[in-house]
């Protein structure tokens, strides 16, 4: 049987733990990792609809977001 369409896919199970971070010089929201599970230095990524990411350092991993806690 002749395969019309073929994909290449990755399958990612890593997790990250990303906080919200409002940037005090820009006012822009960003998603913090402290601790890239691959190569533990801290990363920086734009928001988006995905929670799938990949790494300055090449990897792919899955973000946990944790909100902000409220201030009193």
């Amino acid at each position: 049987m002749n395969q019309p369409y073929k994909a290449d896919i990755c399958i990612t199970l890593t997790k990250a733990d990303a906080w919200i971070v409002i940037s005090p010089n820009t006012g822009y929201m960003h998603l913090h990792v402290p601790d890239c599970p691959h190569c533990h230095h801290h990363h920086a990524h734009a928001p988006t609809d995905h929670p799938w990411r990949t790494a300055p350092c090449g990897k792919p991993y899955l973000l946990t977001i944790h909100e902000p806690e409220p201030t009193s």
